[in-house]
């Protein structure tokens, strides 16, 4: 459930029984994906879309190129019938949805951008930036959490500090902890 989100990623899910649809709906809709609910494969086309998930009624009526996930009771029968990675068994958690979805989609892109934190240095105050730049430095050169702390008084910088916990051998080298003794 960890895996991160795209947020364009399309989901139909066509279910005749509303209560299965209702929830898948809401489970995908709080992880952030756009959902369209179908009670049945008539209501509308399926291309366009990253994800069908379907009543086992359907299996066969798509086309080769779209990811779809059927959604049945595990039964051997069932199991004997269709390929085991297309299977959604009911019923359904949040877990063996979001597994399934994880291994039906692919991945999306990651998008590269700077990012911009200009909202941290409004009035000319850096302390943010710098803070950022402190971080970057730790996840380019060392192995140690992402971590830094810097301590201002009267709008001048009299501490900052970084994670050493690694390279110190030390529990206690924490980035805030650091800054609190070098103020």
């Amino acid at each position: 459930m960890g895996d991160t989100v795209h947020p364009k990623q399309k989901i139909l899910v066509i279910d005749p029984n509303s209560i299965n649809r209702k929830l898948i709906q809401g489970l995908l809709e709080k992880q952030g994906y756009a959902v369209t609910p179908c009670e049945k494969i008539e209501d509308t086309t399926p291309e366009g879309f990253d994800l069908v998930i379907s009543d086992t009624d359907y299996y066969g009526q798509f086309g080769g190129t779209l990811n779809v996930l059927y959604l049945a009771d595990d039964t051997p029968d069932v199991r004997e019938v269709l390929p085991l990675e297309l299977l959604l068994f009911k019923p359904i958690t949040p877990q063996n949805l979001f597994e399934k979805i994880a291994e039906t989609l692919p991945r999306p892109k990651a998008e590269t951008h700077t990012p911009d934190h200009s909202v941290f240095n409004e009035g000319g105050s850096t302390v943010m930036q710098r803070v950022f730049d402190l971080v970057s430095d730790l996840i380019e050169n060392t192995s140690e959490a992402p971590h830094a702390a810097i301590i201002t008084k009267n709008g001048e910088v009299i501490a900052e500090a970084t994670e050493r916990v690694i390279r110190d051998n030390d529990p206690t080298a924490k980035a805030a902890l650091k800054a609190i003794k070098q103020a």
